[in-house]
């Protein structure tokens, strides 16, 4: 697996701040006011030890997607961090690609759907339901063994 420096990759691109404060950095940013210094580094620390992808037989887990372009020992952090358009468009393989980043909101054009997404064309799961959107989102996960989902209880159940 490639080494996460999603943190790092922000401090070396700073243009890409702005873009990470509007999708749920901000909510980010206040949760750690409640927090310790301790607490704060234990969770940079977390995230820059996890892997950019998991990669389980037939299904691929990362947060953003992949490049449809590169074989997969020839992706990017870049890619697999940032990437949207050229993959959810142009990604037509076998393996089924498991990935947040890009809310379902932002693909369906609507505002009432906070639920998983599956394109099955593509196979790509996607599972990012805008947990930050006030009103409209909420956090989920899914289980890929069986396709149950779960939910954050909240507002917007």
């Amino acid at each position: 697996y490639l080494e996460n420096n999603s943190l790092d990759d922000i401090i070396n691109h700073p243009e890409r701040l702005d873009n990470w404060l509007l999708n749920g950095g901000n909510v980010t940013i206040n949760d750690f006011k409640d927090k310790g210094i301790n607490e704060i580094y234990e969770w940079f620390h977390f995230v820059n030890t996890m892997p950019i992808f998991v990669d389980i037989g037939d299904m691929l887990f990362c947060h953003a997607g992949i490049n449809p372009d590169r074989r997969l020992n020839d992706q990017t952090a870049e890619d697999m961090l940032w990437i949207r358009e050229k993959f959810y468009n142009d990604y037509q393989g076998d393996k089924t690609i498991i990935v947040g980043h890009t809310p379902v909101q932002y693909l369906i054009d609507t505002d009432d759907i906070y639920v998983p997404l599956y394109i099955e064309d593509r196979n790509i799961l996607m599972c990012d339901t805008g947990a930050f959107m006030e009103n409209i989102g909420r956090l989920s996960c899914i289980n890929v063994l069986d396709m149950n989902e779960i939910y954050s209880a909240g507002d917007n159940d």
